[in-house]
């Protein structure tokens, strides 16, 4: 073997080295920016955003609207953790939504967006003062995981098939707590502005964040919206009119891109 080869094959294994220590890094930073939320008897995801001026709730709108101008419920319960997730207990507040009414709350397509205090600049960490619509319920902590503004990819620039991650409380499964999911960028529909991951959800990851990699970066990409279903008819062939409808779970997943929350925040 000459040293050509030599060298190529110590770059291979320096490199997958790296990312392996890279996924590690970002199950670290980002799981524990999910928080679980519970409206009436809807639930499901969403995360704490922050840009230098206000902290804001997100999520995706069916799971807090029942309708297009009435919630599930008159609260929103938000769990969270603080502290790493599959080993501290979680803290939790509630969201006020009939004292907000619609002035805090912005919706554009399956996306709700919810102003929840005003960002504060900390020497180490920064924090969040909460506004009177929010309430605590166990533990609060002002400490609440969020994503700033550097950390965001618009539409445009998202590149199919890259490495996408998906955060979320996939309760539907049995577990409580945050899980990561790891799939490609499939292709955007253009149509509705969206994203198509390869990546399955379940009930309880809508509202969630997705995050991109790209150029050894951690950008979000969006938000989850739904499943895509694989829909099989069954048809009687001696009697037509009876059919059969089988639905299940494709394997992708429907994102709303984070562009329409940066509108739905520059909104006046």
């Amino acid at each position: 073997m000459n040293s050509s080869k030599i060298i190529l094959i110590l770059l291979v294994f320096l490199n997958s080295k790296r990312l392996t220590a890279q996924s590690y890094s970002i199950s670290d930073n980002c799981l524990e920016s999910a928080v679980f939320i519970t409206v009436g008897p809807s639930s499901g995801s969403g995360f704490i955003y922050q840009d230098t001026v206000h902290t804001y709730f997100i999520s995706a709108k069916h799971v807090l609207f029942e309708d297009s101008m009435h919630f599930f419920a008159n609260e929103c319960k938000i769990k969270y953790y603080s502290k790493k997730s599959h080993k501290s207990s979680p803290d939790s507040l509630i969201l006020d939504l009939a004292l907000l009414k619609f002035n805090k709350i912005k919706t554009y397509d399956d996306v709700v967006v919810i102003e929840i205090g005003d960002f504060i600049k900390g020497e180490k960490e920064n924090g969040t003062l909460f506004s009177k619509y929010v309430k605590a319920f166990k533990n609060p902590s002002p400490l609440i995981n969020t994503f700033n503004i550097n950390q965001i990819i618009d539409y445009e620039s998202a590149i199919i098939g890259n490495d996408v991650f998906m955060f979320g409380f996939p309760t539907s499964l049995g577990y409580n707590r945050p899980l990561l999911r790891k799939g490609v960028l499939a292709g955007k529909d253009v149509r509705n502005s969206t994203f198509i991951i390869d990546c399955p959800s379940y009930s309880g990851n809508s509202g969630g964040p997705v995050m991109m990699i790209k150029q050894n970066e951690i950008f979000i990409l969006g938000i989850v919206s739904q499943a895509m279903l694989f829909v099989e008819t069954w048809t009687n062939n001696q009697y037509r009119e009876i059919q059969q409808v089988h639905k299940s779970n494709s394997g992708y997943t429907i994102i709303e891109s984070f562009d329409k929350v940066l509108k739905l925040i520059n909104k006046k």
